[in-house]
């Protein structure tokens, strides 16, 4: 059985526990403390209990914008704690509704790169543009200032982009490789390829158009591209990853330490 596959929730879409990734040097992740997804907004107020129960849920950071929280509220509970860091701005996440989403993707398609282009300007300005870095360091202040048991849950709409970069940055800290890093983002794949492939042949029997139903298709998945353009701006701005945390996310040597303290374990033999 794959380790890293999502954990099937219903109503949850994309849930993988970040303990699943693979270990590295005899360590890994604790299991339980970080949890990626996308938009969780689906559960009524008992199921909302009981996923806050049974994965010992107490931080939910949403990653979305205004417009898209205005337009897909996200679960409420008093037993966690919740905080909203729109690591991207409107313009260049708008919001996706059936109204607009033909006329979104055939702007993007039209450009030239397309998708392609598209995604990897939005994956290289998250970690490059000042106000998206301010995202982050504040999301890393509450993960570095908690001090209990509690899970933190973090995710997007699909929980694909935003989700997927602050993972990797969560994994970058914790010490891991960027070939792991690569390897847990790309799992998002793993349950939704087949169904995105469906999605992208009825778009190009729709407009007769083989680009745009590709465009369509490299949007809905997780491509290795995107996550190396990513740590390819990082290399290009800072010397290394303490360099990153210090100086992106006003993390220094003494904080990322204390953060694999505390969410290290030695993976059982």
């Amino acid at each position: 059985m794959d380790k890293n596959k999502r954990i099937r929730y219903r109503h949850v879409h994309a849930l993988r526990d970040l303990s699943r990734c693979f270990s590295f040097n005899g360590v890994k992740i604790k299991k339980g403390v970080f949890f990626r997804s996308g938009y969780l907004g689906k559960l009524n107020s008992i199921q909302v209990k009981e996923f806050v129960e049974e994965f010992n849920i107490g931080y939910v950071i949403d990653l979305r914008t205004n417009a898209e929280r205005e337009n897909a509220p996200d679960m409420h509970s008093d037993l966690v704690k919740y905080y909203h860091f729109p690591v991207l701005e409107e313009f260049d996440n708008p919001l996706i509704t059936k109204e607009n989403r033909t006329a979104i993707l055939l702007d993007i398609s039209k450009n030239k790169g397309g998708s392609v282009k598209y995604l990897e300007r939005v994956y290289r300005k998250m970690v490059s543009d000042k106000y998206c870095l301010d995202q982050f360091k504040q999301i890393f202040e509450v993960i570095l200032n908690k001090k209990d048991d509690k899970a933190v849950i973090f995710h997007c709409t699909q929980g694909k982009d935003r989700t997927g970069v602050l993972a990797a940055l969560i994994l970058y800290a914790l010490g891991y490789d960027k070939s792991s890093i690569f390897n847990d983002y790309k799992r998002f794949n793993n349950a939704y390829r087949f169904k995105n492939f469906l999605i992208s042949m009825v778009v190009a029997l729709r407009f007769a158009s083989v680009k745009v139903s590709k465009d369509l298709y490299y949007l809905q998945m997780a491509h290795k591209d995107l996550i190396v353009a990513t740590f390819d701006e990082i290399k290009k701005n800072y010397s290394d990853r303490y360099d990153f945390f210090k100086n992106a996310l006003g993390i220094n040597g003494d904080a990322i330490n204390e953060l694999r303290r505390t969410y290290w374990v030695k993976e059982e033999k």
